[in-house]
């Protein structure tokens, strides 16, 4: 019985460093921009607080998303970054 419980332990141990092994890298950039927000970071308010770096982040990429997507839908073109409109190509 012993060897038995040694052995799911063992082996389920191996199916947990494996799922760890095949984990999708991170992109070295990104690695490089939460880096880069952190340089700052003190204390936990910091990160997740009223006006912390996660909210901030969140609020910024849903908003981000949702601009895409009304221009996509509405077929309206991106203003470029010397402020000239372009028109999306259908």
């Amino acid at each position: 019985m012993r060897s038995c419980r040694l052995y799911t332990g063992c082996h389920r141990a191996r199916k947990q460093v494996a799922k760890r092994n095949n984990r999708v890298k991170p992109d070295p950039e990104l690695v490089k921009l939460a880096d880069s927000l952190l340089a700052n970071y003190q204390k936990p308010e910091d990160l997740i607080g009223e006006n912390g770096l996660l909210k901030q982040l969140t609020k910024m990429l849903v908003e981000r998303a949702l601009e895409t997507e009304m221009s996509e839908h509405l077929g309206h073109g991106n203003v470029r970054a010397d402020g000239i409109l372009s028109h999306r190509a259908d």
